[in-house]
C-alpha cells in the first residue's frame, strides 16, 4: 500500500508535489490531502477531479487539527458530493498535538 501526501498551498509546500505519482495510485493505495481551509479544499476537489483519482484510489480529506472544524470540512463534502473519505489525524487526539516522540 502506498500513500502520496499532496501537499496543498495552505501547507506552503505546494511545489514540492510530484503529480506524476498519482498517476500510478492503485485501489490498495490512497491520495491524501491535509487542508488548512475551504481554499485548500476547493484546490483539492479540482485535482482529484483532473487527476480522475476517484474510483481508482482511495481520496483521503483531513482537516489541519485545531486550524479546521473537521464538522465544517464534512459539510462541503457533503454539499459538493466529493468522492474521498474524512481522514482525521488520530495521533493529534490521542496525544496532545505538540508531543514528539523521543
Amino acid at each position: 500500500m502506498r500513500i502520496v501526501d499532496v501537499k496543498t498551498p495552505g501547507s506552503g509546500e505546494v511545489h514540492r508535489n510530484r503529480f506524476e505519482l498519482l498517476a500510478g495510485l492503485r485501489p490498495q493505495d490512497a491520495a491524501k490531502f491535509v487542508l488548512v481551509d475551504e481554499s485548500d479544499y476547493r484546490w483539492a476537489a479540482e485535482i482529484i477531479r483532473t487527476h480522475a483519482l476517484a474510483g481508482r484510489t482511495e481520496v483521503l480529506l483531513s482537516p489541519v487539527h485545531g486550524r479546521l472544524d473537521p464538522k465544517e470540512l464534512v459539510g462541503w463534502m457533503l454539499r459538493d458530493r466529493v468522492p474521498a473519505r474524512l481522514n482525521l489525524q488520530l495521533h493529534k487526539y490521542v496525544w496532545h498535538p505538540d508531543a514528539r516522540r523521543v
